[in-house]
């Protein structure tokens, strides 16, 4: 098949590269512009439910905005309603004209309420107690101590609007309010130059996250993407080579982007897939694309030799043209199938958050799968139509040779088209030593493992809000005003109002809770709200009060939801889901290392090695942000979502050198060299490859870093653990040191398996 391709790319490079470049544009155009359907950030939404089914969701789904109508709340700081009060007056009465609008809750306006139905109330107890001094005095005090519930909405800095809109509202009712905030904005200035006025709805919060996503898109690409051609141009010595991998990369991402745009008419997909696409695109593109440009450099300069040129020759020989040709095919050949190999791996790895019943890890599965399929397609023929088209361009020697020194290190460290060099010198270093080499990377991979024990999953969807006008209105609520404060706890009855105060002096008899709101009677049945006496609204204090109530026999059915029940219904159903997970990644890896290298030693040795590696690296991103290290944040713990994506992606990572070191080595022991030979010319062929990937592919990481959201920035920090780790003490030194030890045992497998091999083997 890869044979067939090659000659296909080979002869017909203008049609590959004019079809990608239709379906990069169309892709591009999709996710940036939508043919006025709205543009992919437009078009995103979060999960309607983290996990659907669990207790948390059946009580969101009775909260919904769509049966209860959306809030929006305005904090109004600097000013007070006694200045305000014909202001706040003529705003109620403007906004409530606004369709969609279904209530205005002000200070003033709760305040005459009060105080009318307060009034009435008195006079109607001093007509039934006759109207003496006495009486009238002891109704006096009593009424005097009904607390005014306008005081909710007031403080010594100022006071709080709420606007409730209509169920099913739409959007164009939620900005008409904004605009008139806005208006008002401008009165409240005027009534103290010094006053402020900010507003929140859970139609804000979505906004300014998908805002950040696409900010911290671009500041990653910004700054990841300029290392990333400065490392290729060493990596290649010339600017069109560089640039190839970077070509695939940006064609991978628009053709995902766009199909992802079309997945949104559909379902929601989540703002976080974006930078999930772009990091694995751009991750595996760049793998991809390095090992076909640097195998065909390979072949190419092989066929030069034999021709008695080499590549700091001026003329090339006569049969340039042909030497080309050939060169492409046999690189699709090898590499190609190299990369497809390794994309099935890892397509595998990423496919199996789907048995995870969480529709962001499942919106993030097929973001990944697709765009690694799109990563290794551009890379089979994308790369190598480039590759012919260019032609003679790329073998030309690289003005950047004639900089001091960089020839020299290019030789030493780049593009090598030798089989000894740094790396093959290496693996004789470990050859000679391998029981320390063992013992100590391993010992110090268990010893960076051990911070794992401190993980704390957390999931938080307030940690996701960037700084800005949200999270200040948001914090101005929680400090100042309780009874706006959103509930720790949530708890639906399906028993009417009546009937639920036994589950009521349960609650306030639970150890941290501070405060029971009044049952509120939904179509569901009782809403219950609570609040627990912590700053974290999912620490274990307040999961600690969602376990109690979980375990409460009512006598008839309740849910428990909230934050920390959400969170803890996510936890559950990964560690639900996570044996299956690994069950797939397991035998997917089984089999294709199998059919690779016709070893059952090869997947075995692999499936240790790596796991370890993961579990260690996993480890130190937990030291990291558990102690705020590196100038990053000191945090309560990492996102769960993280945790999942940098399992299955960073597993996928590893096995993508795996397979780029395994191949090439089974290449030589299938060409007669011994075990340690073949060891040492493997890893001088892809040690190179594998360690400027993954240089490249850790700036690419870092960039996302310095975004703003926490969970970007988690998950860009244990890739790039990963991949460093992977690429640095795993692959150069203790796969090295295994392989010497277990000699010609790396390549066994029982007779009955050999069989099924030789039928179905990849490398032939």
């Amino acid at each position: 098949m890869f044979g067939f391709l090659g000659r296909k790319v080979s002869r017909k490079p203008l049609f590959f590269i004019i079809l990608w470049l239709i379906l990069m544009v169309a892709g591009a155009t999709s996710a940036l512009w939508g043919f006025s359907q709205g543009n992919l950030f437009e078009r995103m939404e979060s999960s309607k439910s983290m996990v659907p089914g669990s207790e948390s969701d059946t009580v969101i789904q009775a909260q919904s905005a769509e049966k209860n109508g959306e809030t929006i709340t305005a904090i109004i700081t600097g000013v007070n309603t006694v200045q305000m009060q014909a202001d706040i007056t003529d705003f109620r009465n403007s906004v409530k004209k606004i369709d969609g609008v279904k209530e205005v809750i002000d200070p003033v306006s709760i305040d005459a309420k009060f105080k009318a139905e307060l009034e009435q109330q008195r006079v109607g107890a001093l007509a039934a107690a006759g109207g003496s001094p006495q009486a009238t005095a002891q109704i006096d005090a009593q009424f005097a101590q009904i607390p005014n519930p306008a005081n909710d909405f007031m403080t010594q800095h100022g006071y709080a609007l709420v606007i409730q809109l209509e169920p099913g509202a739409q959007t164009e009712a939620h900005y008409a309010v904004v605009d008139k905030l806005n208006e008002f904005e401008t009165t409240v200035k005027a009534a103290d130059p010094h006053g402020s006025l900010g507003y929140i709805s859970s139609t804000l919060i979505k906004r300014a996250i998908l805002d950040q996503v696409a900010s911290d898109l671009v500041r990653g690409e910004t700054i990841g993407l300029p290392v990333a051609l400065f490392l290729l141009l060493f990596v290649f010595g010339g600017v069109i080579a560089a640039g190839l991998p970077l070509g695939s990369a940006i064609a991978s991402i628009a053709i995902t982007m766009g199909i992802v745009w079309g997945v949104t008419f559909f379902t929601n997909v989540d703002s976080f897939v974006l930078n999930i696409i772009t990091i694995i695109g751009l991750a595996l593109s760049i793998d991809y694309g390095l090992l076909v440009v640097s195998r065909y450099r390979e072949q190419i300069f092989l066929a030069f030799a034999r021709h008695g040129y080499d590549s700091q020759s001026k003329e090339l020989p006569e049969q340039t043209r042909s030497i080309i040709v050939q060169a492409v095919e046999t690189t699709i050949a090898t590499a190609g199938r190299t990369v497809s190999f390794s994309a099935i791996t890892i397509a595998f790895a990423i496919a199996s958050l789907f048995v995870m019943d969480a529709p962001m890890l499942k919106m993030i599965a097929v973001g990944g799968v697709v765009v690694t399929i799109f990563a290794v397609f551009t890379a089979v023929t994308l790369v190598p139509a480039l590759i012919r088209v260019a032609g003679e361009k790329l073998l030309h020697p690289s003005p950047l040779n004639q900089v001091p020194g960089f020839n020299r290190l290019f030789k030493r460290f780049g593009d090598a088209t030798t089989e000894t060099g740094f790396f093959s010198n290496l693996a004789k270093w470990v050859h000679k030593r391998p029981w320390p080499v063992l013992i100590g990377i391993t010992t110090l991979l268990i010893v960076a493992a051990i911070p794992i024990g401190d993980l704390k999953m957390r999931s938080n969807f307030v940690e996701y809000i960037p700084v800005g006008q949200e999270m200040a209105v948001l914090n101005t609520i929680e400090a100042d005003y309780p009874a706006l404060r959103t509930p720790s706890v949530t708890v639906l009855a399906d028993a009417p109002e009546k009937d639920v105060q036994n589950l009521v002096k349960h609650i306030e008899a639970i150890p941290g809770v501070s405060k029971v709101a009044t049952p509120i009677t939904v179509d569901a049945g009782t809403i219950i709200n609570l609040f627990v006496n912590t700053e974290d609204p999912v620490g274990p204090e307040v999961t600690k009060v969602v376990e109690d109530l979980r375990e409460y026999d009512a006598g008839y059915p309740t849910h428990v939801g909230g934050a920390a029940a959400v969170q803890k219904d996510f936890i559950d159903e990964i560690t639900r889901g996570a044996p299956y997970t690994i069950a797939i990644i397991v035998v997917s890896v089984f089999v294709l290392l199998f059919l690779l290298t016709g070893s059952v030693i090869a997947p075995l040795k692999a499936l240790l090695i790596n796991t370890l590696s993961l579990v260690a690296s996993i480890g130190i991103t937990v030291f990291i942000f558990d102690h705020g290290l590196l100038g990053l944040p000191q945090t309560l713990g990492i996102e769960t979502f993280v945790v999942a994506c940098a399992a299955a992606f960073g597993f996928g990572l590893a096995m993508d050198y795996e397979v780029f070191l395994i191949a090439r080595i089974k290449e030589y022991w299938d060409a007669g060299n011994s075990n340690d030979a073949a060891v040492e010319k493997g890893l001088q062929r892809s040690g190179r490859i594998i360690t400027a990937a993954a240089a490249i592919i850790i700036a690419v990481f870092i960039g996302f870093i310095f975004g703003d959201l926490l969970p970007i920035r988690q998950i860009g920090v244990a890739l790039a653990i990963i991949v460093f780790v992977d690429a640095t003490l795993v692959r150069m030194l203790l796969v090295p040191a295994l392989m010497t030890l277990l000699g010609k045992w790396n390549w066994w497998a029982p007779k009955f398996l050999m069989k099924f091999y030789e039928r179905f083997k990849i490398v032939h």
